[in-house]
């Protein structure tokens, strides 16, 4: 279920839910573009500006979700796996 006002990955939010306004994320590969773990675990690093619209304090969590894709071959064809 998508809700109003939820960005996804390289998008900015101009105004969330009429609190918050945010650039666009910069600093990291977005997907598709793969990061190789294969030599050991990478660090992941990005930026972003919010601004709070509002007279008072604000707070909200970042949720950040990374799926591990492994490739197979299924049939002779190389296919991605979570």
């Amino acid at each position: 279920m998508l809700l109003p006002g939820t960005a996804y990955a390289g998008e900015g939010n101009n105004s969330y839910l009429g609190i918050l306004s945010s650039t666009a994320p910069s600093g990291y590969l977005p997907s598709p573009s793969p990061y190789s773990v294969s030599q050991g675990p990478i660090t992941l690093t990005f930026s972003t500006t919010v601004t709070n619209l509002t007279s008072s304090n604000q707070s909200m969590n970042l949720e950040l979700d990374l799926t591990h894709i492994l490739p197979s071959q299924v049939n002779g064809l190389t296919v991605n796996l979570p």
